[in-house]
């Protein structure tokens, strides 16, 4: 992919990030434990864990004896030559996961469904990322047991795998739960440091921790945030299948081209085949999806906790600023198998990995560099909204007041560069720009619901069957869950009770008896869930 052309035009390019937070209520390390079957170093039941640095926790003994499955693992990977198979840290095939979640993997790896060489390639270049990914899990395990590494807390070794259990006519709950058994039976010299992992609430911690992303008769696929070394154990579940949940697996698919078109105007998108995306319109009556070019929601795994949102931003930007271990250039451009490789060997994997590299020279390794562009970013963290519930609907936001008018490009590369950066962290499962889904019909969605027909343009062909029959729903209470309701639009308006942010119920409400926010309590204007909770109700 050339290199963008400065047109000097300061469009926003991640002005906000936010993130949403999928967690229970216990801490990291106990989540942890239950998504392991084990937990190495709290004290107590659901106890925290120890604080970053402080010494050498385990011998190099016990490191040796806790890491031996996980350089297994990576042993037999390497001997097997990239064809996967049982027991491989890439055994959830890049056409299997393209399959179940949209991402920008097809894009990045070459994968063209159909070509039977390209597909072939993506799969290489899939396995060299999982065992590339892997290692770095297993590396950051040693240091954190070692003390080595000061700046590691114990959530920065959870690394996040897709895990697939393939057990015949089960139930996702039972595909789970086997491969709980599994763990803690095989986990051997993988201490469990006093945890009783008998207990029904440890397996429901566990259970709640591995979060459902497809669910299907032949598999159910989640993501989970494990140590290394219980990787090791699960490989050698024959029934299950992992990998990796790398940067490339964690951006949705055209988040790139989202931010490329806004930054840089009538430049066309192409697929991962080279051809040209045609965007259509959405026709009158349906739904328009558009993206807030503004607005980067990052949503952080099942058992993350509000300390990993509050380090969050921190985190980012000692990211971009470290250097790689060889001080040849930084540390987020080191993060890739592909980093040493040359532009012409970068040509010859695909577009998108030669563009990644155009990203970081022109952004963070180039001369003017990342500092300036980080020293004007904001974050503001939204605490949890309700701490007495199990859920923490937490979000952190990153803005940018103005992009650098002289250093317009660089500004976009390193915009581009702190999504990489993002992706980089094991608590983050997935990137992508807030969407806007508006429709154009609102005023109009009682006829076309009712009678299949909108009064524009239909003299006499409009009706409310339903209203006119006496059947208007009063007294039934339907739940929708969507981007939110504009409490005070004149069809939820509820002049003598307030609408409660807070999940708590009042029946004496006209219209809306709960609103439990997730992020917050707002709508966007004509914004999705007020148009479908006014549809419903």
């Amino acid at each position: 992919m050339p290199s963008v052309p400065k047109l000097g035009r300061a469009l926003p390019l991640l002005a906000a990030c936010s993130a949403v937070v999928h967690s229970s209520a216990s801490e990291a390390a106990a989540v942890a434990a239950a998504t392991s079957g084990v937990n190495d170093d709290t004290s107590g039941k659901n106890g925290p864990p120890p604080p970053s640095g402080g010494g050498r926790r385990l011998s190099e003994s016990d490191v040796a004896r806790r890491m031996s499955l996980a350089h297994r693992l990576l042993d037999e990977d390497e001997d097997d030559g990239g064809s996967g198979g049982g027991g491989s840290v890439y055994d959830v095939a890049i056409e299997d996961f393209a399959s179940i979640l949209d991402s920008d993997v097809a894009r990045t790896f070459g994968y063209v469904e159909g070509d039977e060489s390209a597909v072939e390639a993506a799969r290489r270049r899939w396995a060299d990322y999982a065992r590339f990914d892997y290692a770095n899990a297993v590396a950051a395990e040693e240091r954190y047991y070692e003390g080595s590494d000061s700046t590691l807390d114990y959530s920065d070794i959870l690394y996040c795998y897709v895990i697939c259990s393939k057990s015949p006519d089960s139930s996702a709950r039972a595909r789970k739960n086997e491969i709980f058994e599994f763990v803690v039976s095989n986990m051997g010299n993988i201490s469990t440091e006093g945890q009783d992992v008998t207990l029904d609430e440890f397996r429901q911690d566990y259970l709640n921790a591995l979060e459902t992303v497809y669910n299907g008769p032949d598999k159910t696929c989640a993501f989970g945030r494990f140590r290394a070394s219980i990787i090791g154990v699960v490989a050698m579940f024959e029934q299950v299948s992992i990998v990796p949940l790398n940067t490339y697996m964690k951006a949705r698919s055209g988040l790139i081209e989202e931010i490329l078109a806004a930054s840089y105007p009538g430049r066309p998108t192409r697929g991962p085949d080279g051809e040209v995306i045609e965007k259509e319109e959405a026709k009158e009556g349906e739904e328009a999806v558009t993206y807030n070019n503004t607005s980067l929601e990052v949503v952080l795994c099942a058992g993350a906790t509000q300390n990993d949102l509050e380090r969050l931003g921190d985190k980012v930007v000692n990211f971009m600023l470290r250097r790689s271990a060889d001080g040849e250039g930084s540390y987020v451009a080191s993060q890739t198998p592909w980093a040493n490789l040359t532009t012409e060997e970068l040509t010859a994997l695909s577009d998108r990995a030669l563009f990644w590299r155009e990203v970081f020279d022109l952004g963070i390794d180039s001369d003017v560099g990342c500092r300036s562009f980080l020293e004007r970013l904001q974050t503001e963290v939204t605490l949890d909204l309700d701490p007495s519930t199990n859920r923490t609907g937490a979000g952190m936001r990153i803005s940018i007041d103005e992009l650098d008018q002289d250093n317009f490009d660089v500004d976009v590369a390193c915009g581009l560069g702190l999504i990489f950066a993002v992706g980089l962290l094991p608590q983050v499962c997935s990137v992508e720009l807030t969407k806007i889904v508006t429709t154009g019909s609102n005023a109009e969605s009682q006829w076309i619901t009712q009678g299949g027909r909108n009064p524009s343009g239909r003299p006499g062909g409009a009706s409310r069957p339903f209203w006119d029959a006496g059947i208007q729903g009063e007294g039934q209470v339907v739940a929708v869950s969507d981007s939110g309701i504009d409490v005070n639009h004149c069809y939820f308006l509820d002049e003598q009770n307030d609408v409660a942010m807070d999940g708590s119920t009042n029946t004496a409400s006209r219209k809306i008896v709960q609103y439990d926010p997730f992020v917050d309590g707002e709508d966007e204007p004509a914004g999705h869930g007020t148009h479908v909770a006014g549809t419903v109700a």
